[in-house]
């Protein structure tokens, strides 16, 4: 008689890209013993991601047990089979939004059996699917997506002689360039060298002006500090920075278009010259301090006992020019310490039976250093790979930091499942698959004041969602013209036509596989 082990609680763990292959590397070579200690004790594998290999699928999957094409969700935008195939287009239904999965979750058959349920930013949980217990975030704002609870999104402010410096870099884009001036406040600080200012203005997510601070900078040896202040006024200061600090959390008010949100943020002095003419200056994402939490009232809890919660950790900040790789890692350990906080408090006060959490930097990272870290990636350059892979490093440390503290709330009666939605593979190329269509003249479209727009009566396929091709058929899409006689030989057309697409750069097809959407059901 075979004995199964039973406990009485569990805690799944997500990383975020855990790639098997450099897990297993950086754990032989003793940077990870958390990740050591739980592949020598318990049972570790390789695992198969659901198709597509994609963050919202993936974690939909590992929450109910069920392949893609039964929970519904295969991408970060998604169509119902009621949809016309505009709607994807236009990006409309959101992969993340739980009421798009058609499968009971795993804490949903909990609650059910009078479980306690923690989940901590666990993706496409939002709107909440927790009841009666805790919950904490759930719209992922990954893959250029913006998370809900954003007030505004990261920002960053320098001057013209700054953005001068960073474009001969070929860096600086979107920022916001800022003019010093001679400061007339009634109230200064003590400086030897003429105290300037300027206005930030801080957009919010639809790109109107929600806050406006005053900075000032000042120094006794040229310009060395800079101070935020509500108003034209030095007694108003909220934070005062020399190069390379943070400031503390600012916990402030901001005005949307349609209301008063109270939200947190804080910014970072990227760079002063002496003498005042290169400034920029980094502002994290202002994320609200309420409405993001079930029950509504532990958000203020958390930010009383833990601290204010940020979801961004992605690297468009990095990658425009606005940060170092340094501030990168800064803001990987800012919310590391956050959820290592948060899932210790919730543990001792609230009774629990299982607890999921999501952790997303590993991800980030690859995408970050892949390029510098493989040597046969086309845009490989080795000056960068040390400097790239100890990052890498970092941030899997990170993770074992918080595998360690995880581990703590373990015991004999605990069950723990460490596991990741997908790996990682080299990516130098975007491969279009709507350019492609046009150029076979599958799809056609037109330049209207609005933009591209689709000639849905002369288009036969479009790709949507990136990895999904749609056939415009006649009597189920508003518009389609393919008669569903062509349907079939349609499909197998383009799929022997895409086996036959050559990177120009390797020579090599980009197209793993690609078939019909019945063959993809067991996926």
């Amino acid at each position: 008689m075979r004995y199964v082990r039973r406990f009485k609680r569990a805690i799944i763990l997500g990383y975020d890209s855990l790639h098997a292959r450099l897990l297993n590397e950086l754990v032989k070579k003793g940077h990870l013993p958390n990740f050591k200690k739980i592949m020598n004790e318990g049972y570790y594998a390789e695992v198969v991601p659901v198709m597509p290999a994609q963050t919202p699928s993936g974690w939909a999957t590992i929450a109910t047990g069920a392949a893609p094409a039964t929970h519904g969700i295969f991408g970060f935008f998604i169509k119902l089979s009621k949809d016309p195939l505009e709607v994807l287009w236009r990006r409309e239904r959101d992969g993340f939004d739980s009421r798009y999965c058609r499968a009971e979750t795993l804490w949903e058959v909990a609650e059910r059996s009078g479980k306690k349920v923690i989940l901590v930013k666990y993706p496409g949980t939002w709107p909440p699917v927790v009841k009666r217990g805790i919950q904490i975030d759930g719209h992922a704002g990954y893959a250029g997506r913006i998370c809900r609870f954003t007030i505004a999104p990261p920002q960053c402010f320098a001057t013209k002689e700054a953005l001068e410096h960073l474009e001969a870099e070929g860096e600086a884009v979107d920022v916001q360039v800022i003019k010093l001036e001679r400061a007339t406040w009634s109230k200064l600080p003590k400086s030897r060298v003429r105290p300037l200012e300027a206005e930030l203005q801080i957009k919010g997510v639809r790109g109107d002006v929600v806050k406006k601070y005053y900075i000032l900078i000042y120094g006794e040896e040229g310009y060395e500090e800079l101070c935020i202040c509500r108003e034209r006024d030095y007694d108003t200061c909220i934070a005062r920075l020399r190069e390379g600090a943070w400031s503390d959390w600012i916990v402030d008010e901001y005005m949307t278009k349609d209301e008063l949100l109270k939200g947190a943020t804080k910014f970072k002095l990227i760079y002063l010259s002496k003498d005042g003419r290169r400034l920029r200056l980094y502002m994290h994402q202002v994320h609200a301090v309420h409405g993001f939490t079930v029950p509504d009232q532990l958000a203020g809890e958390l930010l009383k006992e833990v601290g204010p919660y940020f979801e961004y950790t992605g690297p468009m900040p990095l990658w425009k020019g606005w940060i170092d790789l340094k501030t990168q890692l800064e803001i990987y350990e800012q919310h590391t310490e956050w959820m290592i906080k948060t899932i210790h408090y919730l543990a001792r006060k609230y009774p629990w039976d299982i607890m999921a959490l999501q952790w997303h930097p590993l991800d980030y990272i690859l995408h970050i250093v892949w390029a510098a870290i493989d040597e046969n990636h086309p845009f490989h350059e080795a000056r960068k790979k040390d400097v790239a892979f100890k990052a890498l490093v970092e941030t899997f440390k990170l993770a074992d930091k918080l595998l360690g503290e995880v581990l703590e709330l373990v015991d004999d009666q605990t069950l723990l499942a460490v596991i990741g939605d997908h790996g990682h593979m080299m990516f130098h190329s975007f491969f279009s698959i709507n350019n492609w269509l046009m150029r076979k003249g599958y799809l056609k479209v037109r330049r209207s004041e609005r933009g591209l727009e689709v000639e849905w009566s002369k288009t036969k396929a479009i790709a949507l969602e990136s990895n999904y091709i749609y056939i415009n058929l006649k009597g189920r899409d508003p518009e389609g013209i393919v008669e569903p006689s062509e349907y079939d030989e349609l499909r197998e057309k383009i799929i022997k036509e895409l086996y036959e697409v050559k990177d120009p750069m390797t020579g090599h097809c980009p197209i793993l596989f690609a078939i019909r959407r019945e063959d993809a059901r067991c996926l």
